[in-house]
């Protein structure tokens, strides 16, 4: 256990010390030597040091949340307090478990860190996540480094955004696929309509060929009954 004691850096013959440890005596004058304030400077300093000692052992942590928390950057939000509280070890991975989603959370560091992450979970969560149940327990086991967990999370999260684009694109050819089917039924349609336009037409332009022609030959007629040649 470190402890620290730089004694000779107190003015321990200063007024304002003398009358201190004066009051803690319940009997007879202050002291006036070093030698006398030693035990009160070192149990001070040592009750420091043991605060310092306790806050900064390490522990690790598992904690396990229940509810909506796939797909929502809910390791995204946790990796990033857990780089505020500079913490040195984290790692997270969803599971599914008899049908429930969960987030799997494993945490090393201080205690006074780890405590402060705990408490983060316990009270936040990202606003598209639905938190049913929180779980803390001891993890005796190996918690890897924040650093590397940075790493395969980013590279995770791209082989997941170019599957996405995969998706997509196959999605767009289909589309595309689709679209060229919808054309050529369009240009069948079209060519159809087109035919039929054309066969009537064609009817049309011959009944009034024949239209003409009677009305030609009965003009024909009338001028030989009344003698027009």
């Amino acid at each position: 256990m470190p402890i620290s004691g730089s004694f000779s850096m107190i003015n321990v013959d200063a007024p304002p010390l003398a009358a201190y440890f004066a009051a803690m005596q319940p009997e007879g004058p202050a002291p006036t030597t070093t030698t006398s304030y030693i035990p009160f400077i070192f149990e001070e300093v040592y009750n420091q040091d043991v605060v310092r000692y306790r806050g900064s052992m390490k522990e690790a942590k598992k904690i396990t949340i229940t509810g909506k928390v796939h797909d929502v950057g809910y390791r995204l939000f946790l990796l990033t307090e857990a780089e505020s509280l500079l913490i040195d070890y984290f790692d997270a991975r969803n599971a599914l478990v008899n049908g429930e989603q969960q987030l799997i959370v494993l945490v090393q560091g201080p205690k006074d860190k780890i405590n402060s992450f705990v408490d983060f979970i316990r009270s936040n969560y990202p606003p598209e996540a639905s938190v049913h149940n929180i779980v803390v327990e001891e993890y005796t086991e190996e918690v890897r480094s924040i650093d590397s967990f940075r790493q395969s999370f980013m590279v995770s999260q791209l082989a997941k955004m170019v599957q996405i684009g995969m998706v997509m694109l196959n999605k767009q050819d289909q589309m595309l696929d689709k679209q060229d089917m919808t054309m050529n039924v369009l240009r069948e349609e079209s060519e159809k309509v087109r035919n039929v336009i054309k066969e009537r037409f064609e009817e049309d332009v011959k009944w009034l060929k024949s239209e003409i022609l009677e009305i030609r030959m009965t003009l024909n007629k009338i001028k030989e009954k009344v003698g027009i040649v």
